[in-house]
């Protein structure tokens, strides 16, 4: 196993900041609050949360202690005109947030379009009309994805958007146009653009809030009785692009506290992602399976995952089968510029994969979850 580079804390901002997060209690949401509330023991941190997910948010904050008083819960939602913030919230954010992050989106894939639209694109002009009327507005963070590619293959440059692409799904074309929309509003606001790749669980812990995407089939290999082989995609030879949660939130903390990185979007990938065969390999290796071997068509492959049996659970997989089907290399020189002198780097897949082996071990829960719970 390959050893890890010991971890610095997260730096601090110069001074105190009032921040607001959309997007609770999504899981990254979460760990981004966390983050922010470690390094900045005096910033104040409001929460626009929907009023049904409330509850669930409160309960996520009782699990630190300390934290409640620096944390307000605001009953609104992105969908509405003025966040659906009431007057008094509403009138107090104008007046004192000095940061946003905004982190609200969709992205399971058997959510209804309009919906998917509903939130992606009309919630990010709500944020962006809300960050227009900030007094104080030093920084509007939006958290997109490396996927607003679409079907592109090659390398990605993080200052390209729109080349002419086509999209694999909702999920894609709703936060492209999102992305669009952030990009116009830049000339006059100080706005930064993340783009993780595929997320996967914390590097320390393996801890993740729904098995989905790649871990469709992490679980095929983990969990599978027969401890027979389990054939590859037909494109296991291309770079298996992830990122641990961890590395994310704390790179897109550290950034959006950067004072030369407004006006600019970065990557958070893997700058030197391995292949899929050989991740699939590490984990039948550290789950005692049978290593995948063969070859499975990708339309045949596709296939299977979209028969009626089994199509609820797997759209997930489908999706990352088709990302995984283009040779793309996600090209991150703004962000590694702007984290040089940090200590904070995307860890190795090798030395976390034991993690997520074992997080995946004891949590054998398949599909994609509630796609509410995701604002």
């Amino acid at each position: 196993m390959t050893p890890r580079p010991p971890q610095r804390p997260n730096p601090a901002p110069k001074k105190r900041r009032e921040v607001l997060i959309t997007g609770m209690p999504n899981f990254v949401a979460v760990r981004l609050l966390w983050t922010l509330l470690d390094a900045e023991p005096k910033t104040h941190v409001a929460l626009v949360v929907r009023g049904d997910l409330v509850e669930r948010t409160e309960a996520e904050l009782s699990r630190r202690v300390g934290v409640r008083s620096r944390v307000r819960v605001l009953r609104g939602d992105v969908v509405a005109p003025d966040l659906g913030l009431v007057d008094e919230d509403l009138e107090r954010v104008l007046r004192e947030t000095t940061d946003i992050y905004h982190l609200a989106s969709i992205y399971h894939l058997g959510v209804a379009k309009n919906r998917a639209e509903e939130v992606n694109i009309q919630g990010t002009r709500h944020v962006l009309d809300i960050a227009r009327r900030c007094d104080r507005l030093e920084r509007l963070n939006h958290y997109s994805t490396a996927f607003v590619a679409g079907d592109r293959a090659g390398v990605i440059l993080e200052g390209e958007l729109e080349t002419g692409q086509k999209f694999r799904n909702t999920f894609e074309r709703t936060k492209f146009t999102a992305e669009l929309e952030i990009r116009r509003a830049m000339h006059d606001l100080p706005i930064s653009v993340y783009r993780p790749s595929m997320l996967v669980g914390d590097s320390e812990t393996g801890e993740i809030d729904a098995l989905d995407g790649p871990y469709f089939f992490f679980q095929l290999i983990v969990n599978n009785p027969t401890r027979l082989p389990v054939p590859l995609p037909s494109a296991a030879m291309h770079p298996l692009n992830v990122v641990p949660v961890d590395y994310v939130t704390r790179a897109m903390h550290a950034i959006s506290i950067g004072e030369n990185n407004v006006g600019r979007t970065f990557h958070l990938v893997d700058p030197n992602p391995i292949s899929a065969r050989d991740a699939f390999r590490m984990i039948a290796e550290h789950a005692e399976r049978s290593a995948p071997r063969g070859r499975m068509p990708h339309w045949l492959a596709q296939r299977l995952l979209a028969l009626p049996p089994v199509e609820r659970l797997t759209r997930q997989g489908r999706a990352f089968l088709h990302e995984l089907d283009s040779l793309t290399i996600f090209n991150s020189m703004n962000t590694m510029a702007a984290l040089r002198h940090t200590g904070i780097i995307a860890p190795p897949f090798p030395t976390y994969v034991d993690r997520l082996v074992r997080y995946v071990q004891r949590d054998r829960t398949w599909g994609d979850g509630d796609a509410s719970d995701l604002l």
